[in-house]
């Protein structure tokens, strides 16, 4: 069976050279590439269909979280980063100079305003997920979907996301999707986080753009943690 391990997974957690971390942001999951060793022929053979295709080559080349046109948390972001320009501009503009990646746009540019917002705000952002174990790449790789990412879990990133809180004490820990009966292993995991840490994890708007959360209604609600 395949072993898919999180797209950022050597950036789920902080270098002690991050200096001050004010905000701690935790997402679910994000796959990366299949590690070779663990495919068979078959899933091998399979893997490499769905890897040239237009879809995957665009879903490859994501620099940081939340950063597929779908997800609306970098708008987010570019909103309360930027509030004069949005008073110019409606929501659905594309900034140039802003934190949301757009095609056409020079994507290392973009990343490294990403980081450098998230160092000024003291921000840090993680998932839940380490690793998935599937032998069904179609459903990881064409939606992804956390209900469906609940039931292949194989590591989780929970106790070095309690080590980090342990050792930063962010003032606020925001978790960015709903705990509901549809991801019952995802949420457990979260409810042990909040009986550590009850008094700063809280839950915001989840960003996804499959959430059908909208632009004002975001920015009223993550606005409230960067005052």
């Amino acid at each position: 069976m395949a072993v898919i391990p999180h797209r950022f997974i050597d950036r789920l957690n902080p270098q002690p050279s991050i200096g001050v971390l004010n905000t701690l942001i935790i997402g679910t999951f994000n796959p990366g590439l299949p590690i070779d060793e663990t495919l068979t022929d078959q899933e091998r053979l399979l893997f490499q269909g769905i890897r040239a295709t237009d879809k995957f080559r665009r879903f490859n080349e994501v620099r940081n979280f939340y950063d597929r046109p779908q997800n609306r948390f970098w708008k987010i972001m570019d909103v309360i980063n930027s509030p004069e320009y949005y008073l110019q501009n409606p929501y659905n503009t594309q900034n140039p100079k802003g934190l949301k990646y757009y095609r056409g746009f020079d994507r290392n540019n973009v990343f490294q305003c990403q980081q450098q917002f998230c160092a000024d705000k003291g921000l840090f952002i993680t998932d839940i997920v380490r690793k998935i174990n599937t032998s069904n790449f179609d459903i990881i790789y064409n939606n992804f979907a956390d209900s469906v990412i609940d039931r292949l879990v194989s590591e989780w990133n929970t106790e070095h996301i309690i080590d980090t809180i342990t050792q930063f004490g962010p003032a606020q820990v925001i978790i960015n999707f709903g705990t509901n009966g549809a991801i019952p292993r995802i949420s457990e995991q979260v409810n042990l986080m909040k009986q550590q840490f009850p008094n700063i994890i809280t839950h915001a708007l989840s960003t996804s753009g499959a959430a059908g959360n909208t632009y004002q209604d975001l920015v009223a609600d993550w606005g409230r943690f960067f005052n």
